[in-house]
């Protein structure tokens, strides 16, 4: 039950092409998993399925297709995490600015580390990565993200323990080189 992908599209994908390749791309579903999601497939045996839902993402409108998208969901990824760090930075020196603010030195020093740590001055274990931040691996910088919000939430609960109160955001200046 080999199904003809030539004719209907008209070099174009329909609807259930591009609901397999966003299962796939998107929703990290294997090929087999976003065919049965896209397609009717009560009637094929499993092996049946495998081999027309492998032929589907070979097929010359769909790969480029997957590509596309896996490239723009992992260039969101990286985007995501790179506003996070910004964010976090810009946190760590409010709490800074509160803590001194407040008179709480052993809280702004941990605000102050925070901050050098997050801006990669100092680190408790360096990893270096090889290529362009695009290619690093999504599953590590949201490792990275989760450990930062962790470190900030710490400190702001080390700061509230003291009673200091973080002054209103000031503009950030950060010197690069």
């Amino acid at each position: 039950m080999t199904r003809n992908y030539k004719e209907p599209h008209q070099g174009r994908l329909t609807a259930k092409m591009e609901a397999f390749a966003r299962n796939v791309a998107l929703k990290n579903q294997s090929f087999t998993d976003a065919y049965t999601d896209a397609y009717s497939t009560e009637k094929m045996a499993p092996r049946t399925v495998q081999t027309e839902a492998k032929r589907l993402a070979a097929h010359p409108l769909v790969a480029p297709r997957l590509e596309l998208l896996r490239g723009r969901a992992e260039a969101a990824a990286v985007k995501r995490a790179a506003l996070t760090l910004d964010d976090s930075l810009d946190e760590a020196g409010e709490m800074f600015d509160g803590a001194k603010a407040a008179g709480q030195f052993s809280a702004g020093v941990a605000a102050a580390k925070l901050r050098a740590q997050l801006a990669g001055h100092l680190s408790e274990k360096k990893e270096e990565h090889q290529g362009a931040l695009t290619d690093i691996d999504v599953e590590v910088l949201l490792k990275m993200r989760d450990e930062l919000v962790e470190k900030i939430k710490q400190t702001k609960e080390a700061l509230a323990r003291k009673g200091a109160q973080p002054e209103e955001p000031k503009p950030c200046r950060r010197v690069i080189g």
